[in-house]
């Protein structure tokens, strides 16, 4: 019996006004604000004169995502709340992003990120980096982008497969005349506008269902309340030793060693504004974990005795929260649609961030890097739009493929672990191991890779026959029978045996990365041993982490080679504005008609 319930044509109309305000606001950027998006710097990087508490609203819209919003709160109702003690990891992984990692990305003045391996290796290592993060950013997109047409689905009984191309065809529009001053700023009010949907959400959650009390005895009653797992076991889900180190791992890839995020940090003029952006994120990401597993307790303690699955009230489990909304906000009219903007939102504002990303790394490692080909403005501008557009298509037509795959928050951490191990492998062999040269650092990613690839293709296979499965928390239907009018719904609980899984297919997905890194790592290491190794009289400091460069054998000297590549980088990067707008004001002298007369008193500003 699915549910009956629906969104109005108000509900509607505040849809359609989210997707109206995102596309205005990249009409605004691209035509009416000043200067416009006029230089790749000003297209990716916003000029570096980015605001910090839009940064900051940035990061937090662009990590969370539709997987997030839906999947923690589905996460915590099957599996309880272990979850929810990652957040013990992010204050780490703050302490080692601003004082071991951003420092060298700042100094070194880049676009792109993986501009760091063709200093420290060589292209061919920026190449295969920059390949990883693509291959890895459109596996994960179209994940993200599924999320919220589910949602859709589920109040609005209109298919994915009409909803996905509509709002993918908005984000990649204002992505593609905006840039990144656009995305910035969407993804701030998408933010705001998540954190009053989600408040709004808990609030009227926690009136429905009589109080915290009854939200707190319900929850400890089927044990989705408790403490830490004390155990050391990598094939159990969730342990306290999996969430503190393993998902410290994981927050150190993803959200310190992204492109999307570290492009973020960079827009701002300083390191201490961006170090304040980074604090104000984990703050925002912790309130969101919070209020996502809070939801998921909410929901449990409304259908404590009827579960939405098994009364056919939904068709899967990360459909639950927006049933939830609908049973309890649904009687009023804008609120559902406020929700599902909410939704959409965490998701636009991911997709309009990776795609973002993505044209300054084909740009800046691809062409220019790679390719050796220095475009002129108007030509840069051409592939930075043709890769955003590319990019966003392929998108759409791979929402297609993740339909049936499982539980969406594992799959989107596992599919990502593909990319994310071998990655974060060749930053760590770069930044914390000095001894390793170009050929052991591949060594380590190629053989990262073809672990990573194997851990989790052959679980998901594992998951995929039905073999592999974890426990989850009780349920009911007993309280499903009156209130649903029907004569019986079995709840059938198939004992399955998942000894007969190869033991590395069981371990839990929150390992992926952290197994990854150390496979590399061991490799990388004994490559450098076995003579792939480089001269560390040779390696410039500024390359390394301030921790590591104190393994240089002169130390004296070291941090002066550190002082002077820091000089030479921003040398470098005034070089190239003057290039830029040298290449903009012959476009500007291209595109004038020859008959009109030639401006007087031309500043600098012209060009900005």
């Amino acid at each position: 019996m699915e549910a009956a319930l629906t969104l109005g044509w108000l509900d509607q109309a505040v849809f359609v006004l989210m997707l109206a305000a995102s596309t205005l606001i990249g009409v605004y950027f691209a035509y009416c604000a000043p200067g416009g998006n006029l230089s790749a710097a000003e297209y990716l990087v916003g000029g570096r004169t980015m605001g910090t508490i839009p940064i900051a609203l940035s990061l937090i819209a662009s990590y969370i995502s539709g997987i997030t919003l839906l999947g923690y709160p589905s996460e915590v109702y099957t599996y309880g709340m272990q979850v929810l003690y990652k957040m013990l990891a992010l204050p780490f992984m703050g302490l080692l992003f601003g004082h071991q990692l951003l420092p060298v990305f700042r100094d070194l003045d880049g676009i792109s990120l993986y501009g760091y391996f063709a200093r420290r290796f060589n292209n061919n290592v920026r190449l295969l980096a920059s390949f990883l993060y693509v291959f890895g950013t459109m596996v994960w997109l179209p994940i993200v982008i599924f999320v919220p047409a589910l949602a859709y689905q589920q109040v609005a009984h209109i298919n994915v497969h009409w909803i996905t191309p509509l709002v993918c065809v908005v984000c990649i529009y204002y992505t593609t005349v905006g840039g990144i001053k656009a995305v910035v700023w969407t993804d701030a009010l998408q933010a705001v506008s998540m954190y009053l949907c989600v408040l709004l959400v808990m609030v009227m959650g926690v009136i429905q269902v009589g109080g915290l009390g009854n939200v707190w005895d319900r929850g400890v009653a089927s044990g989705r309340i408790e403490p830490p797992v004390m155990v050391v076991d990598l094939t159990t889900r969730h342990t306290l030793f999996t969430m503190v180190l393993g998902a410290f791992i994981g927050h150190c890839a993803h959200a310190g060693l992204g492109q999307a995020m570290v492009q973020r940090y960079l827009s701002l003029p300083s390191n201490k504004q961006a170090i304040t952006a980074m604090w104000i994120f984990i703050a925002g990401i912790c309130i969101f974990f919070t209020t996502s597993g809070l939801a998921g307790l909410i929901i449990y303690a409304l259908h404590h005795d009827c579960d939405p699955v098994h009364a056919k009230l939904v068709s899967r489990q990360d459909q639950i929260l927006p049933l939830f909304v609908m049973e309890t906000l649904g009687g009023v009219p804008g609120v559902p649609g406020l929700f599902i903007s909410g939704v959409f939102s965490a998701a636009l504002s991911s997709m309009s961030t990776a795609l973002n990303s993505m044209s300054a790394v084909v740009l800046e490692d691809w062409v220019r890097g790679y390719g050796g080909y220095e475009p002129n403005e108007r030509s840069a501008a051409w592939i930075m739009r043709g890769v955003v557009v590319v990019f966003g298509v392929i998108t759409v037509a791979l929402v297609f493929v993740v339909e049936n795959l499982g539980m969406i928050l594992q799959m989107a951490s596992s599919m990502a672990a593909v990319s994310t191990g071998p990655l974060f492998t060749l930053f760590v062999v770069g930044l914390f191991l000095p001894w390793c040269d170009t050929r052991s650092a591949l060594a380590g990613a190629l053989s990262s890779t073809l672990f990573t690839a194997t851990l989790v293709f052959g679980a998901q296979w594992e998951i995929g026959n039905g073999r592999l499965r974890f426990p989850t928390k009780p349920i009911s239907v007993d309280g499903c029978l009156a209130a649903l009018n029907v004569t019986a719904i079995p709840v059938v609980e198939e004992d399955i045996d998942i000894s007969a899984v190869y033991p590395l297919f069981r371990v839990s997905y929150l390992w992926y990365v952290p197994l990854s890194l150390l496979v590399g790592l061991v490799v990388a290491l004994l490559a450098a041993a076995a003579g792939w190794r480089t001269d560390l009289a040779d390696l410039e400091p500024c390359l390394l982490a301030p921790i590591a460069r104190r393994l240089l054998p002169d130390k004296a000297a070291a941090k002066a080679k550190a002082a002077k590549c820091a000089d030479d980088a921003a040398a470098a990067a005034i070089e190239q504005q003057v290039m830029l707008l040298a290449d903009l004001r012959v476009s500007q002298d291209l595109d004038k008609d020859p008959a009109e007369p030639e401006k007087k008193g031309r500043s600098i500003k012209d060009f900005a």
